[in-house]
């Protein structure tokens, strides 16, 4: 399929900088590994509370996850994160108000509760999308800049830049946005203006690529950002992208197409 076009809007002739969304982007949870890595959490932090000292059962663990994810999703309603210690804060009060880490943990315990939430995403590991890796490499042979801006949940930056690595692709980034870590969450401007800025581009000379309408592509063209590419089936009447592709794979076609990269590097 061809991919739609729309005008380009501020987009100068050559693209320096390309920004991408993360998942549903290049990566994508198999189907079922999320609910596996759901459970493997929730058992690894039963065992880092038990080594512990503090018992709670399996079902109290899940309860306060779920509360926990559903205090983030009110958050994030307002644009806005809170940091990978606060998110360990915020389970550990739905578990129990009465807990106590520096007194009922120790250092130890707490740190095996924190690598329990905040390294699930590495050890149920994320696949590629198809495409994804050969496009990044084409943008880099192609001389383009490139940064990942990336709403995070559970797992907090940390954790996914080691996915990134894990997967081959870390090394293409020259910049690297987490909602976590900028307190900011897409659409909000700060992301989008922390991504060209760490590339050192203007925001006119650059696209950003992601599959969520509202959030990936009203956010970019809200900040002003020069082009948008949106990947994927998602679909919200209005929301009208630079490029509309089926997926990642399609985009340096797309993009020598319509003439901002050269058909050879």
């Amino acid at each position: 399929m061809r991919a739609k076009r729309t005008p380009l809007g501020m987009l100068g002739p050559m693209l320096r900088g390309v920004c991408f969304d993360l998942w549903g982007t290049l990566i994508v949870d198999p189907p079922g590994l999320g609910a596996k890595r759901a459970e493997e959490r929730v058992e690894r932090l039963h065992n880092a509370l038990h080594t512990a000292g503090w018992g709670a059962p399996l079902e109290a663990i899940r309860d306060a996850m779920q509360a926990t994810v559903d205090a983030f999703v009110a958050v994030h309603q307002e644009n806005r994160d809170i940091d990978a210690e606060e998110r360990i804060a915020l389970f550990l009060r739905h578990l129990d108000p009465s807990l106590r880490p520096e007194r009922d943990l120790g250092a130890d315990g707490y740190e095996a509760v924190r690598d329990a939430i905040h390294d699930s995403v590495i050890y149920c590991l994320p696949g590629l999308l198809p495409g994804a890796a050969e496009a990044l490499e084409s943008l880099s042979e192609h001389g383009v800049r490139m940064a990942l801006v990336s709403n995070t949940g559970l797992s907090p930056g940390t954790a996914l830049r080691t996915v990134l690595d894990e997967l081959g692709i870390g090394r293409y980034f020259a910049s690297h946005v987490y909602s976590d870590e900028l307190r900011a969450w897409k659409p909000d401007g700060r992301m989008f203006d922390e991504a060209v800025f760490g590339l050192g581009v203007r925001k006119e000379d650059s696209f950003f690529v992601g599959d969520t309408p509202e959030a990936d592509i009203l956010g970019a063209q809200s900040f002003g950002i020069g082009g948008t590419a949106l990947v994927g089936t998602k679909r919200v009447e209005g929301v009208q992208a630079t490029l509309t592709l089926d997926g990642v794979h399609q985009l340096v076609d797309a993009l020598v197409e319509r003439g901002h990269l050269a058909s050879d590097p």
